[in-house]
């Protein structure tokens, strides 16, 4: 069975929070759009470079969805109506209201890039700190490190801290490191470290009906337009994780799972060693792909998919997961001299 989860939004603690965050943290946004006077006044536009501080692709932040006074106004409505209604969403509710947040969230990052500014804000960041007062409340692990770390930039009346308000199941840690977020497992020896922006939504350890026991970890990766349909999304990545299992079973049960048949097509990746299997489900107009290696306490399989546009803007954060998980992450740009 999948490891319990618990989401303290609704519980009493979570909605004292809750509560105690709507009245004091975000009066500024009031019942009303936030003007375009409110964003932040950023450094001169910058060059966008092929990697970013953290070392990964620069690329898929090209192209914001919103702009950023439409940044600011769909915030604003999304607070609001979230003030109203955060304690009554059901799950699957909860999960398009996320989406959609993230989905600004996305946004905002990619215009502080566009000028140059650091992508965890240095000073106080209204859209950004409204985001993550959100963020776990909604489902996100590892939102409250983010939230405190912007709260720890406010000037004038203090706000209270953020507790952890989703429960981790043992032997899985998420912690913010610089701009990302660390994502451990002692018991399965692996860590990757992702965007603060990516979006952890599930965390687990369970046993497959019929299969070995894994561990698993699903995250969205920023927002793109589609191609040839109407809309937008995410692309979402999966982390299997099998401690003491044997590597080919391990992958083969989830290559099947997922539909990768022995024929399907292969595609060399740019990091040595790894070849992953690549199918298009034109009906779902999903890309999906697979890869799969030994890791230090046993394999890894990492699976991605998306609609077209996604898929393709966002690739190459999936390579970049796979190379965190390897430690062969890319260092960071030297910063420019004098």
């Amino acid at each position: 069975m999948l490891a319990s989860r618990r989401i303290l939004g609704r519980s009493p603690r979570g909605l004292r929070f809750l509560a105690a965050l709507a009245i004091v943290a975000l009066p500024t946004l009031g019942r009303l759009a936030l003007p375009s006077a409110a964003l932040l006044v950023l450094p001169r536009e910058a060059h966008a470079t092929e990697r970013l501080p953290n070392g990964y692709a620069a690329a898929p932040l090209s192209d914001p969805i919103f702009t950023e006074e439409e940044v600011a106004k769909a915030l604003a409505r999304l607070n609001n109506w979230l003030i109203q209604n955060a304690s009554k969403l059901d799950n699957e509710r909860r999960q398009k209201t996320r989406e959609g947040l993230y989905t600004i969230l996305a946004s905002h990052v990619a215009h502080r890039h566009a000028k140059g500014a650091p992508l965890l804000p240095l000073e106080d960041d209204l859209i950004m700190r409204t985001i993550f007062s959100w963020a776990e409340p909604l489902g996100v692990y590892g939102g409250h490190h983010v939230f405190n770390r912007l709260r720890g930039q406010m000037k004038g009346e203090a706000i209270p801290e953020m507790p952890a308000l989703i429960a981790l199941p043992d032997s899985f840690t998420v912690d913010l490191e610089g701009d990302m977020l660390a994502l451990r497992s002692t018991r399965g020896g692996w860590s990757a470290r992702v965007p603060f922006w990516f979006m952890p939504f599930s965390i687990s350890e369970f046993d497959t009906k019929n299969g070995p026991r894994t561990q698993l970890v699903m995250l969205s990766t920023g927002a793109a337009r589609h191609e040839g349909i109407p809309g937008l999304s995410q692309s979402n990545l999966r982390l299997f994780a099998g401690p003491g299992q044997v590597g080919g079973d391990f992958a083969r049960y989830w290559r099947e799972t997922f539909g990768f048949g022995p024929d399907t097509e292969r595609l060399k990746l740019p990091i040595d060693g790894l070849v992953s299997r690549k199918q298009f489900d034109a009906e779902a107009r999903i890309h999906s792909e697979i890869v799969s290696w030994a890791g230090n306490n046993g394999p890894l399989v990492v699976y991605y998919a998306g609609p077209p546009g996604p898929y393709e803007k966002n690739r190459a954060h999936f390579l970049d997961f796979v190379r965190s998980l390897r430690g062969e992450l890319p260092a960071a740009p030297a910063p420019d001299g004098p």
